[in-house]
């Protein structure tokens, strides 16, 4: 019987997607250093600082639920940065929780509906400890190039701990 579909002009096999494929899971590595990014939809991610306060009470609790050692942060207007050392590896886990709560608690705080987040997050595995140093600078000095503050240490929304 499968000789039979085969010799048909047409093969009996239904695709399963149609269109775009869907995105590739992404693995972390237990022990991983990793750069992580996400970008506001509309250009704007902290109204305030309520809102950045209300973010990093989150990020500390998803910090010590998942088992990361956050070794720098940068809260931008409209994106933030970290960078992350993944004791676990469960980052997708970490930023889907982060994400999705910030977004819902945002939402609700300014009466909004919709994504919050562009997309979802961008990771760069950090190889060496001058990829890892390079990453934290990048991330100290993201206000200072968007000409927010004149120093790393001017901006109250950036931090670094142990690097």
């Amino acid at each position: 019987m499968r000789a039979e579909k085969r010799t048909g002009a047409r093969c009996a096999v239904r695709r399963r997607y149609v269109g775009r494929m869907p995105r590739p899971l992404r693995s972390f590595a237990p022990g991983g250093r990793y750069h992580l990014t996400a970008r506001a939809n509309d250009g704007i991610l902290f109204v305030d600082d309520e809102d950045r306060r209300m973010f990093i009470r989150l990020l500390t609790r998803v910090a010590a639920r998942f088992m990361l050692d956050v070794d720098a942060w940068c809260l931008m207007d409209n994106h933030y940065h970290l960078v992350v050392h993944a004791r676990t590896g469960d980052v997708s886990g970490a930023m889907g929780y982060l994400n999705r709560e910030y977004s819902r608690r945002f939402n609700e705080r300014h009466a909004r509906r919709g994504h919050l987040f562009e997309a979802r997050f961008r990771a760069t595995t950090l190889v060496d400890e001058d990829h890892l140093t390079n990453a934290v600078a990048y991330v100290l000095e993201n206000p200072i190039r968007a000409g927010l503050a004149a120093s790393s240490d001017a901006w109250p929304w950036a931090g670094a701990v142990g690097v």
